[in-house]
């Protein structure tokens, strides 16, 4: 209790709020005199809360007399026997308690001014200004010049105000050429004193602003993103944008209210601003970005404990540890671990660059630990790009606060459970009808979800259970809980939330908390309209070395049966044989863009990747640039063949330019997409700390097991009933094949999540995105 309302003194709405007081009750106006009462009350439950409950530090106990002298002055004079004159000097004291508000800058600037240093600067320079006026004192007062004044003193002021101001020269020449010369030499003496004054005040603030930033910060509850921060700027600017765009929830409604008290509702929470430090070497120049109000930088290593403590580790929430290419993971590892020593609760996203670093990091995390691990997330990231039309407008949207994202939402809190008896198609259709999202999957356990620390939730128990049109026949561990037969009843039990697609996380709370079942989707709607899902190229080049390629291969056979690529790199003369009857070829090169291309002009090739590889110099953009400039340069005559490319790069803009590159140097042979996977990377971590629950989503979404993201392509409309086709149609045809409906290709644009009534001509669809499995997508005309 004690802790609490200590805490409580010291918050800073508390603060602003006594500081404001007390500048009323110092301005003189009788309205404001008449409040007297109400703020010796303030002031009293202060006084003796701090006094119980305050710190027991030297300065608190000076600030305690203070504060009681104050007090005082609050107090009509006849009450206390004093004369009137004697309560208004106390009521100078309310001054000085205004220094507790703001005693941490006071006691920087007396820090500073206190240095050694400073002092003998400053002692000197007043010594220096002293002894030049009373020498020239000494010299008017010997030769009794006519002009100045008569006596030693007012001599010895009359020349420190020709030292300490040009506007203090003598008048006229008229005054005596001693005098004149004199306050001549003074004034301009005292120009380099007081500019060396200037640069020593400069200084000082300096220092002083130095010394604000070695204070932790004010946060809590906040974010914490350590690491290389060089390349944070998309990942800092999204995650202000989308708690923008999420700014209703930042307003508590009645009606939440009164369903809370009524026990018909959770109760209700409101969500904080942006509020993230920074923790980095260097300070980032995008900082003063308008955006970036609520971001602030403390320098230092994510691994030292004390430059931990200055970011707020001990109450941050959240942490984002982003691991160096170039140093590998071991620094990442030694934040983790120095994190955790500091604070055991927050919810941590780790990004490693090499696999087996994985488990280490989640084992010296424990709970509340998740692990991205950024080659194995890109690899699979790249091999959507190949078999997924337009992946990259898709994922740009999913992953972004532009459109629609992926949210979730837990029955976690007092009043909420699923209340509707049915199928997942059945309710889906309810969420779509009444609140225009796109439900995905749900999430299961036999446990129900807890809150931590800082209101955080617990979801290691938890299973995304994607397309619950069907049962999960190939994940074990979630068939033994949800069953095996398709078209399972939704156990309301079993369900601790669910998972969708919606502009903001709002209306997909409003569904959650009130879905209903509204009866099976038609079967019968636009049969033959679309045909098997696309499964990608067959033969694929990849040139590159680094922990990007196992992943993508691999998720490339997964994909596409019978799968061939050939991988140049700095190893080779090996063969291995992939899922699906797939092979890959290992092709040592000293020369890659050059013996890659020629493979490309002598065979069937209808991809080719490129990957980045960081650390061989310093601008890896630039050296993979240089490598598919090459490679297009030496594709051109392919007698109209056409094949897809797909270039890793960090910089976004950059690849914009390569893309324009690349389609002219190749003469039209090679259609080219170049992904910023770095940029998707930051996305997704942020998208991750903001979504509770959405890596574990996009984990089984992108992963190799059980249900993919799919794209199907019309066919040629036989039995289309119709010219056009509404949203709500194209969901009920996907629903009836068990499969979940994201979002149509068209001739204009991806567009995700469209709405029930929203209607497409049908010619100008080329095709769909759904989640499905890979293996079981039916043709419309099964």
């Amino acid at each position: 209790m004690g802790g609490r309302l200590s805490e409580l003194l010291e918050a800073k709405l508390v603060r602003r709020a006594l500081a404001l007081a007390i500048v009323l009750s110092l301005i003189p106006h009788p309205a404001l005199d008449r409040l007297w009462p109400y703020f010796l009350g303030l002031f009293t439950v202060e006084f003796v809360l701090r006094l119980l409950f305050g710190k027991r530090t030297w300065s608190s106990a000076l600030f305690l007399i203070v504060d009681f002298v104050a007090l005082l002055s609050f107090v009509p004079a006849h009450w206390i026997g004093a004369a009137p004159g004697a309560v208004r000097l106390l009521r100078l004291a309310r001054l000085v308690m205004l220094l507790r508000f703001t005693r941490e800058l006071a006691q920087d600037v007396y820090r500073v001014l206190t240095r050694r240093e400073q002092v003998r600067q400053l002692s000197f320079v007043t010594a220096s200004v002293f002894g030049l006026s009373f020498v020239a004192a000494v010299l008017m007062h010997a030769f009794a010049w006519p002009g100045p004044p008569p006596h030693f003193a007012e001599q010895v002021w009359w020349a420190f105000r020709q030292v300490e101001s040009p506007d203090n020269l003598v008048p006229t020449l008229e005054e005596h050429p001693a005098v004149i010369a004199l306050s001549l030499g003074l004034t301009i003496i005292g120009i380099f004193v007081f500019s060396y004054l200037i640069g020593l005040g400069t200084t000082i603030v300096e220092q002083v602003l130095a010394a604000e930033k070695r204070r932790p910060v004010p946060y809590e509850r906040h974010t914490i993103i350590t690491g290389p921060l060089h390349g944070t700027e998309s990942m800092v600017d999204e995650f202000v944008r989308i708690y923008t765009k999420n700014a209703a929830l930042r307003r508590l409604r009645l009606g939440e209210f009164w369903r809370w008290l009524r026990g018909k509702g959770p109760k209700p929470r409101r969500h904080a601003l942006p509020r993230i430090t920074l923790l980095g070497e260097r300070e980032p120049g995008f900082l003063y970005e308008p955006r970036m109000r609520w971001v602030v930088h403390r320098q230092g290593k994510g691994a030292n404990g004390a430059d931990l403590r200055l970011a707020g580790a001990p109450k941050a929430k959240r942490a984002v540890i982003l691991s160096d290419p170039r140093e590998g993971d071991a620094a990442a590892v030694a934040t983790l671990s120095a994190l955790r020593a500091q604070n055991t609760q927050a919810d941590v996203f780790v990004e490693v660059q090499h696999p087996e670093t994985a488990e280490l990091a989640r084992d010296i995390g424990g709970t509340g630990t998740f692990v991205l691990d950024a080659p194995h997330f890109v690899g699979l990231f790249l091999a959507h790009h190949l078999t997924v039309p337009r992946a990259r407008e898709v994922f740009a949207e999913l992953m972004s606060a532009d459109g629609n994202e992926m949210y979730t939402h837990f029955y976690v809190d007092g009043g909420e459970s699923l209340r509707a008896k049915g199928t997942f198609a059945e309710v889906a259709r309810d969420a779509h009808e009444r609140y225009g999202i796109t439900l995905v999957g749900a999430f299961v356990a036999p446990e129900t979800v807890t809150r931590g620390e800082h209101a955080l939730l617990r979801l290691d128990h938890l299973s995304p259970w994607l397309n619950p049109h069907r049962a999960p026949e190939e994940d074990e561990e979630l068939a033994a809980l949800v069953g095996t037969e398709n078209g399972i009843t939704l156990d309301t039990e079993l369900v601790q939330g669910f998972f969708g697609i919606a502009p903001t996380y709002l209306p997909l709370r409003r569904a959650c908390r009130d879905l209903r079942a509204k009866g099976p989707p038609s079967t019968e709607a636009h049969r033959g309209l679309f045909g098997r899902s696309a499964s990608g190229p067959k033969r694929v080049l990849v040139c590159g070395d680094g922990e990007v390629r196992r992943p993508l291969i691999e998720s490339l056979a997964h994909f596409v049966e019978g799968l061939e690529v050939d991988v140049f790199g700095s190893t080779g003369a090996a063969a291995e044989t992939l899922e699906g009857e797939g092979r890959a070829r290992f092709i040592a090169s000293n020369d890659q863009p050059a013996d890659a291309a020629a493979r490309f002009l002598e065979s069937d090739v209808e991809a080719v990747v490129f990957l980045a590889e960081p650390g061989i110099t310093d601008d890896t953009d630039a050296h993979t640039a240089h490598s598919v400039l090459r490679f297009a340069r030496a594709c051109r005559g392919t007698n109209g063949r056409r094949a897809h490319m797909i270039v890793q790069v960090e910089d976004a803009a950059r690849g914009a330019a390569l893309e324009r590159d690349v389609e002219r140097l190749s003469g039209g042979a090679l259609e080219v997409t170049a992904v910023s996977t770095s940029a998707i990377t930051n996305y997704f971590l942020v998208h991750s700390v903001f979504v509770p629950g959405v890596m574990a989503v996009y984990e089984r979404l992108m992963g190799v097991r059980g249900e993919d993201l799919l794209y199907v392509p019309r066919s040629d409309g036989r039995g289309a009933s119709a010219q056009t086709i509404s949203g709500r149609e194209l969901r009920e045809f996907f629903a009836a094949r068990h499969s979940v409906f994201l979002g149509l290709d068209t001739e204009d644009a991806v567009v995700l999540n469209p709405e029930p009534d929203a209607s497409f001509t049908i010619e100008t669809i080329r095709g769909a995105f759904v989640v499905a499995d890979t293996r079981r997508v039916a043709s419309s005309d099964d």
